[in-house]
């Protein structure tokens, strides 16, 4: 427990421009992704652009405002991508962003060992509880309990999106169940899928991935990770497996 936490907390409060004015030149800043990116700050931030220079942006998936990797900015902002997201692929593409390929499990070993320092870090948490402890996915287990009796079993990571969703549990669910991989996406999830997008789901024989022997071993790796990590949560929530 934080002692005195609730003055510390106040004493701390402050609008986004005042703390942003503390950014330095050449200052590195890591934006937290998708629904933790603070998007008043980023707003702020841009507003306050020529107040900047040669500042680094990380992020690693960016669903908000992204306007910094416009040529506008070129002065005062850099975007360095960590994930190719749909809104700075175009920068990138131009040269107006960089792109630094690393698995998202290996990001905070950078920033921990120096060869990545953060100065600043933009992020979205709850409000203090009652030790003045925050959290980062608060919210997210305030809702589950709202409408899912506390029950939460959350996937994610690069590239999961609607295009990949089906492919994805169709294949986590059987291999889970030792089962082989089916040559097909069942009917109604395709079905489903159509009615929602408007098109046909990718699935196997339209995804083609190259990758070195190093890579194809760590994937391997991570993948039964993650499916022991999933069967033990469902296991555990639902009784299955």
């Amino acid at each position: 427990m934080i002692l005195d936490w609730p003055k510390q907390y106040k004493e701390k409060l402050t609008d986004a421009r005042s703390a942003l004015s503390r950014i330095r030149r050449g200052a590195r800043i890591f934006i937290a992704s998708a629904c933790g990116e603070p998007q008043l700050l980023v707003k702020t931030l841009l507003d306050m652009a020529p107040s900047f220079s040669d500042v680094e942006i990380i992020h690693f998936l960016d669903l908000g405002l992204t306007d910094y990797t416009s040529e506008m900015y070129t002065e005062h902002f850099r975007h360095n991508a960590l994930f190719i997201g749909a809104n700075a692929r175009a920068a990138i593409k131009s040269g107006h962003a960089d792109y630094t390929p690393v698995f998202l499990s290996e990001v905070s070993q950078l920033m921990q060992r120096g060869a990545m320092p953060i100065d600043v870090a933009l992020v979205t948490v709850s409000p203090p509880d009652m030790n003045g402890y925050v959290s980062l996915v608060r919210r997210i287990v305030d809702l589950a309990g709202q409408h899912s009796q506390s029950r939460l079993l959350a996937l994610g990571g690069g590239g999961y999106n609607m295009e990949v969703v089906p492919t994805a549990w169709t294949s986590v669910l059987h291999i889970m169940r030792g089962e082989p991989v089916p040559e097909y996406l069942p009917p109604y999830w395709v079905e489903l899928f159509m009615n929602t997008t408007g098109h046909e789901p990718l699935f196997y024989p339209d995804i083609e991935m190259k990758v070195g022997p190093n890579t194809e071993e760590r994937i391997d790796k991570e993948l039964s990770m993650t499916l022991e990590g999933l069967k033990k949560n469902i296991r555990e929530i639902h009784g299955l497996f």
